[in-house]
């Protein structure tokens, strides 16, 4: 073990001023506090910015994309869902309102390949936006750096899409049903929330038979009707929903499991709305061509 030595020089200047050479320069001393020369400034040990009972997280978070960039995205926590049994967190509730950094999982190569980032997580990553809630299985592997361990299947079929594209002027954004993201759909608050199961629509309204809620509105084993809440002026004035909001209903199928936010005025309505398990849709009846009738004898009369 070596050890340094260093020199260290102190002054205090007491009346007038005084001039000091040191290290090759001169200092002009005044009268004041002890001034230290060769000491080196203490370096202040780097703060830990994840709490030690979150250290070593393995799970499924959901949160919301606070920031992100071409490596990866920062999520905002707002629940833990599930801890894995390898997880060497203390603590896991700490995460909670905490922003980690969230980036593909490391691939390692094989041979004379260099390792790189799982390219289907890391193009899921890019296509989240700002604002968007997403759930996601996490493992804490650096510091406040988390990789994701695994996409769902309906996440992997969103990234295998690529990268998005941006809709032309005047044309609707595409909306995508992602298994788990919450999907806005009224600026207005949510005054009660529910789970349950879609079994149809009727037009724009849609049909949920309640599991769980947090309203004697929606009453549980009941099947209640939501109304539209999206609304817009179409051509010649008239109101219509909003194309967003249709496109979100004909994407939904009959068996989805659903959990929602709802408001109230003269009807339910949406606020938000997550899937939380893909449905298997209607089950159509078979179409059966009609019954030919047999045709008369053109003639009148028997035919041979």
């Amino acid at each position: 073990m070596k050890a340094k030595l260093g020199l260290a020089l102190a002054v205090t200047v007491l009346v007038g001023s005084v001039q000091v050479n040191y290290d090759g320069k001169d200092h002009l001393l005044t009268a004041g506090p002890t001034r230290v020369f060769g000491e080196e400034p203490r370096k202040e040990e780097p703060k830990a910015t994840l709490p030690d009972g979150a250290v070593g997280f393995s799970g499924q978070v959901r949160g919301t994309v606070a920031v992100k960039n071409d490596r990866g995205i920062g999520l905002k926590v707002a629940e833990v869902l599930k801890t894995w049994p390898g997880s060497k967190a203390a603590d896991p509730k700490t995460l909670v309102g905490l922003t980690i950094k969230v980036t593909a999982s490391w691939v390692k190569g094989e041979g004379e390949k260099k390792g790189h980032p799982n390219e289907l997580q890391l193009t899921f990553l890019r296509r989240l936006e700002v604002g968007q809630e997403v759930t996601l299985e996490v493992k804490n592997v650096e510091r406040e750096i988390f990789v994701i361990l695994e996409l769902t299947k309906d996440q992997a079929a969103w990234a295998k899409e690529g990268p998005k594209e941006e809709p032309k002027k005047d044309e609707p954004r595409k909306v995508e049903i992602v298994v788990g993201q919450k999907i806005g759909l009224s600026d207005k608050a949510a005054e009660a929330t529910f789970s349950g199961t879609l079994v149809g629509r009727e037009k724009a309204n849609l049909k949920v038979k309640i599991a769980e809620s947090t309203d004697k509105r929606l009453p549980a084993g009941e099947t209640v009707v939501f109304f539209p809440a999206g609304w817009e002026k179409g051509e010649g004035g008239q109101w219509r929903v909003t194309r967003a909001y249709a496109e979100i209903v004909e994407r939904l199928r009959a068996g989805d499991k659903v959990e929602g936010g709802a408001f109230f005025d003269e009807h339910p309505r949406l606020a938000w709305l997550t899937v939380t398990a893909r449905g298997e849709g209607e089950k159509r009846p078979e179409r059966k061509d009609p019954e030919k009738k047999p045709e008369p004898p053109k003639s009148g009369g028997d035919e041979f």
